[in-house]
């Protein structure tokens, strides 16, 4: 059986992002030692009395934070956010760096960051390329804050066949206002800064909405909570009982249309291979290999016995309170 039509190694994702990963818990063990402000807006936006770097710099003479290196770049193309990243890159690589790195930029949808007076682009997959390698740098403990236009952007659409670009990310969705930035993200690094709690400073960005609906303006991507986000989706959808039939009768479709009509004795051999690439143990190792790849060297937290206790136990409640007569 020719073995590029069946595949070992599945390609998972991407999936729908949530907010946060309900029923699961969280795994936001930080070491950031460090917060690079890369000031992307042109000059003539810039106000001192406002900045990101001015503030943080604010909270360390009250002595908040003052256990991090503080460092402000300032951008002004393309060139020189390639240059800053991979400069970042190479320092974290050489030392114990650990860094957010917080962008104040203008954002496009499709497009990627705007930099500088001339709005020179950066893509979305460019950063995130680059973010990446600073990522792997820093052995899976990269975070990141994007105070722009659809920061968000940065981590939707991601598989976990790549390390992921960083180990956590706070971003829009849409277009947060300057004066809610202004005031909420000093609130959120001094409660960062004073606690070590990323849950409890996430609060000061949870009030945000899209317009005048309920969805959150700032949504929250964590690495492994998405490891296991998409892991679950693609077990559910291949490797649980139900999942497996209909994996088995894919595999059968694909071979016949790939290859004709079935020979004596392949449609048998067919349903050997789809049983031992739905089964646990090949569900355990894709687990462990996807996680030591998508964490980008931090070590994960869950075994794969965890994760499908929990999913089992999210569906068992789910289902009490869908119907509480169940009982």
């Amino acid at each position: 059986m020719n073995k590029s039509i069946l595949h070992d190694i599945p390609d998972i994702g991407p999936f729908e992002h949530a907010p946060f990963w309900k029923g699961f818990p969280p795994t936001w063990q930080l070491k950031n030692n460090a917060v690079f402000v890369i000031e992307c807006l042109p000059e003539s936006e810039w106000a001192p009395d406002r900045n990101i770097g001015r503030r943080l710099k604010d909270l360390r003479t009250h002595g908040i934070g003052k256990d991090r290196l503080l460092v402000h770049l300032r951008v002004r193309n393309a060139g020189d956010v390639r240059s800053a990243l991979e400069g970042i890159a190479t320092c974290a690589r050489q030392t114990e760096l650990n860094p957010i790195l917080h962008f104040n930029a203008h954002g496009d949808k499709t497009h990627g960051l705007e930099v500088g007076p001339d709005r020179e682009l950066v893509s979305w997959e460019l950063l995130r390329n680059l973010l990446r390698r600073i990522n792997v740098a820093c052995r899976g403990n990269l975070g990141v804050v994007m105070a722009t236009c659809y920061g968000f952007r940065l981590v939707q659409d991601i598989k976990i066949r790549l390390p992921a670009p960083c180990n956590f990310l706070v971003g829009s969705v849409e277009k947060p206002t300057e004066g809610y930035l202004d005031k909420q993200m000093p609130q959120f690094y001094q409660m960062f800064f004073e606690t070590g709690d990323l849950a409890a400073a996430l609060n000061h960005l949870a009030d945000a909405r899209v317009g005048n609906s309920a969805t959150p303006s700032f949504l929250f991507f964590q690495a492994e909570n998405q490891l296991v986000e998409s892991f679950l989706q693609w077990y559910e959808a291949e490797c649980s009982p139900a999942g497996r039939d209909a994996r088995t009768n894919e595999l059968l479709t694909r071979v016949k249309w790939t290859r004709g009509p079935y020979r004596r004795g392949e449609i048998a051999e067919v349903r050997r291979i789809a049983k031992r690439i739905t089964s646990i143990e090949h569900s355990i190792r894709t687990y462990e290999r996807y996680s030591s790849e998508f964490l980008a060297g931090r070590t994960r937290s869950f075994a794969f016995e965890d994760v499908i206790t929990w999913s089992q136990r999210l569906k068992t409640s789910n289902k009490r309170v869908r119907n509480p007569q169940s009982r």
